[in-house]
């Protein structure tokens, strides 16, 4: 027997009216993602998937050199008007490899799928000798879903769309997710017979598994609602990003972290923690953070993209961090904003510290190396660097380009520099502070 070959197409084509934005709803954000990059990034951890192909409509094909420089598997079709989810499927058809025995369809708002349902899913499909294996899945509320309809003898006959259903079959709990795979000869040959709707004038994929019924259809029961849910509207995407942050916490929980409220605490995809780390309540944490070991985070911190906390630091309540990155051991405990900065090991930010690092048009960066003493309310206008051992007093204001030499005081407005006139070193300033 011949390798099966399994390809992709994720249906992204769709406009979204019920979003009631003028956003395409696939660029809607959860967690850090849009809901077409957080489909195509589980995708491509599925082993069995070969190619993916993303539809697109013509309004929104500026997303193509983005999706091919994402990955190499990864190509785009066009479905120029838009006639229905069976007709989106003819449009990538021309796209797929000649050597694809079988197709996984999904669309691009489906997506709380775990990768473990989707592999499992396929490797139903290609033990088995049905023409189609799609995930269903049982709900209290199934308003919105197309309904699962069987014969008698528990196999299934067709998916009626909701529009379509009569009266009885309105009850039925057992929902269709959108999530299919098909025999790619079985699925060409049904998709000759698929007609228009009489109600929206569309052709749908579901009419395909009533013409395959004869030829098998197979059903894997998804784990829970969350995973088949669609996105159609704001309180969808709300309860997905609720969903997929708890999903998040729970992991990072299992990893050694120790989170302390994790309905007040939101997390992106693409976080990194280290063990023993400690989040208080309401902290916000962007994508691509990374956090150490045996760091305090918040109440109230907001670390934002490009944050890159060392081991034993310490953030605490009302900070605000953007593309920052803290050496070991530093603490910055209240009312701080840091953005564009570097900073050493065992720095102490005073409260109220804020870099200004905006000038109008350009981003400047502040330096500020190790054992540092930023007294409260120190004010560093960038670019400006402030030197190993350095002390600025409180309220300094530290005009761009005028550096702080190491082990040297800055005090007042504007920042003048001066000897320190006593032995304590802002160092053995820190260390006394953490003692308290």
């Amino acid at each position: 027997m011949n390798k099966r070959s399994v390809s992709a197409i994720v249906l992204a084509a769709g406009k979204g009216v019920r979003m009631k934005s003028r956003e395409p709803k696939i660029l809607s954000r959860l967690c850090g993602k849009s809901l077409l990059d957080t489909v195509l990034d589980n995708l491509l951890k599925v082993k069995a998937l070969d190619e993916i192909i993303v539809v697109l409509n013509k309004d929104i094909l500026f997303l193509e050199k983005t999706l091919r420089e994402k990955s190499k598997k990864i190509k785009v079709a066009v479905q120029v008007k838009p006639l229905g989810t069976a007709d989106a499927v003819k449009a990538a058809l021309a796209k797929i490899p000649k050597k694809s025995t079988d197709i996984f369809v999904i669309g691009a708002d489906i997506v709380l799928f775990k990768i473990s349902s989707i592999q499992a899913l396929i490797s139903m499909h290609l033990n088995s000798d049905k023409a189609a294996t799609l995930i269903t899945a049982i709900s209290d509320s199934p308003h919105g879903y197309g309904r699962i309809i069987r014969n008698k003898a528990g196999q299934v006959e067709a998916i009626r769309e909701e529009v379509d259903l009569g009266e009885q079959e309105k009850d039925i709990g057992e929902i269709n997710s959108g999530i299919y795979v098909f025999k790619k000869k079985e699925l060409l040959e049904s998709l000759k017979y698929i007609k228009p709707s009489e109600i929206k004038k569309e052709y749908y994929l579901t009419d395909a598994i009533s013409i395959l019924s004869a030829k098998g259809v197979e059903t894997v029961a998804a784990e829970t609602m969350e995973e088949v849910m669609g996105i159609n509207s704001p309180s969808d995407l709300a309860r997905a990003v609720k969903i997929q942050n708890l999903r998040t916490i729970g992991e990072f929980l299992m990893n050694g972290v120790k989170i302390i409220d994790p309905q007040t605490t939101y997390i992106e995809n693409g976080v990194t923690i280290g063990e023993d780390s400690v989040i208080h309540p309401f902290t916000y944490i962007e994508t691509e953070v990374r956090i150490g070991k045996n760091c305090s985070i918040g109440p109230f911190a907001r670390l934002r993209k490009g944050v890159d906390l060392a081991d034993r630091v310490s953030v605490g309540n009302f900070v605000e961090l953007s593309r920052a990155k803290v050496g070991s051991g530093t603490i910055m405990k209240h009312f701080c904003y840091l953005g564009d900065s570097e900073l050493g090991n065992n720095v102490n930010v005073g409260a109220g510290t804020v870099t200004a690092n905006y000038d109008g048009k350009n981003k400047n960066k502040t330096i500020i190396e190790d054992d540092v003493f930023i007294g409260c309310d120190t004010v560093l206008i960038a670019p400006v660097k402030v030197g190993k051992k350095a002390v600025t007093a409180a309220g300094a204001v530290l005009a761009k380009k005028r550096n702080v030499p190491g082990g040297k005081l800055a005090i007042g407005v504007p920042a003048r520099i001066t000897e320190l006139k006593r032995k304590a070193s802002g160092n053995m300033l820190l260390k006394r502070y953490k003692k308290h």
